[in-house]
């Protein structure tokens, strides 16, 4: 999944907190290449995968929201 704007790693480590989980793109290449992009599971029940795309997409109001200027937050450990 490609972003409109922003880090990936910024939307996963929020993802988190939010009670998601999905991969930066990054872990899926040796480069920074797809800064931009997240890797999403598509295995679980249907009402599951609505769940965490509705997780999701309030992680992504809450880091669109932010100030680009804002300093990034400590990441959890994983």
């Amino acid at each position: 999944m490609s972003l409109p704007h922003g880090s990936a790693d910024d939307l996963v480590q929020l993802a988190l907190r939010h009670g998601v989980a999905v991969a930066s793109g990054t872990s899926a290449a040796p480069d920074d290449r797809f800064s931009g992009h997240l890797r999403l599971c598509a295995g679980p029940r249907p009402e599951l995968i609505r769940r965490g795309v509705a997780l999701l997409a309030q992680a992504w109001r809450e880091l669109s929201a932010r100030p680009l200027s804002a300093p990034p937050q400590a990441a959890l450990p994983v």
